[in-house]
């Protein structure tokens, strides 16, 4: 029995020699699946550089005859335009000069979704409004903030990250990555529009920011029955007393009722 075991073990391969080939029979496989991946890739830039050339040929020749139209300008500019928009390249845009160049390059690179390409814009301000447009446009259609964040204009990147994730509150300040400070005015802003109280609006430092909490609480609503000052003015009911007669009912209930909220009877008796 043993003698039997000693034969088996002699013919069986070391296990390091099986796992050696194996590692290189996968290396092996590694290295064709790569090498036929390179291959593809090349004939395929290969491909797509003989049809810019053939493109480029065609463009040339169809630029040619624009000589013959009433408005050589604009028929050049048709011409490298729809070239460049069936191509996806920015690059054939470099047929053109100036304005005509950069709003071909706007063109291409919105139709991509590529706000990399913005920056063949010559003028510094259109390529960043580029770059911004399309930035927005994919944090919109995707629904990722992400994109939000790459856009360059501060009130732009605001209204994007409130279009995809909703307003800035207090609530989602900090977690938005917002200074301390501005959570902490924003804190300040909602009290004082929670409070329906014009007076809190004016403690705020922004003056920016009392008119617009001014526009949100109006007159106000001190007490919170329900009647805005001017209405609680104009009944003789107090804005800082929700039953200002007392009887149990609150002045908004009595107003809707139609009864003087300020004493006994009915409103107009």
């Amino acid at each position: 029995m043993n003698g039997f075991d000693q034969t088996s073990d002699s013919t069986r391969p070391p296990w390091k020699i099986v796992v050696l080939v194996a590692g290189a029979a996968v290396i092996a496989v590694a290295l064709i699946v790569g090498a036929v991946l390179f291959v593809r890739s090349r004939q395929k830039v290969e491909i797509a550089s003989q049809n810019m050339d053939r493109i480029e040929a065609q463009l040339a020749s169809s630029l040619a005859g624009c000589a013959q139209e009433p408005d050589p300008e604009e028929c050049r500019n048709q011409k490298v335009l729809l070239a460049a928009k069936a191509t996806g390249a920015s690059t054939v845009c470099e047929q053109l000069t100036g304005s005509d160049h950069d709003s071909c390059v706007w063109t291409v690179a919105k139709d991509r979704e590529d706000p990399e390409s913005c920056a063949a814009i010559a003028d510094v301000e259109r390529a960043k409004t580029c770059s911004d447009q399309i930035n927005v446009r994919l944090a919109l259609s995707k629904k990722d903030a992400s994109f939000c964040d790459k856009v360059l204009d501060a009130a732009k990147q605001d209204g994007c990250r409130n279009s995809v994730d909703g307003p800035l509150t207090e609530a989602n300040c900090v977690g938005r990555g917002s200074d301390q400070a501005v959570c902490d005015k924003l804190a300040q802003f909602e009290a004082a529009v929670a409070a329906k109280d014009p007076s809190k609006c004016l403690e705020l430092s922004d003056e920016t920011e009392q008119s617009r909490c001014a526009d949100l609480v109006g007159t106000g609503d001190v007490d919170l029955d329900g009647l805005m000052a001017d209405e609680e003015r104009s009944y003789g009911s107090s804005d800082t007393n929700p039953d200002t007669d007392g009887d149990g009912y609150s002045d908004f209930a009595e107003v809707k009722a139609g009864y003087n909220p300020a004493g006994p009877g009915k409103l107009g008796s």
